[in-house]
């Protein structure tokens, strides 16, 4: 199940979710004041390759 990471519309905090691809966005709350249907941010990820093995993920701080 991938993370997906929010933006509340109200009070802008940033978080992330556990989602399923084919859950709606709308359905999901805000920790911080309970609000629903948060702005989905995408954060950069990037994958490489290291002497020919595949995977090696880095993610960005």
């Amino acid at each position: 199940m991938p993370i997906y990471a929010y933006r509340c519309r109200e009070c802008g905090e940033q978080f992330e979710s556990f989602r399923a691809m084919n859950d709606d966005d709308a359905e999901v709350a805000c920790p911080k004041c309970g609000r629903k249907n948060p702005q989905r941010v995408f954060s950069p990820v990037y994958g490489s390759v290291s002497r020919g093995q595949p995977g090696n993920l880095r993610f960005p701080t």
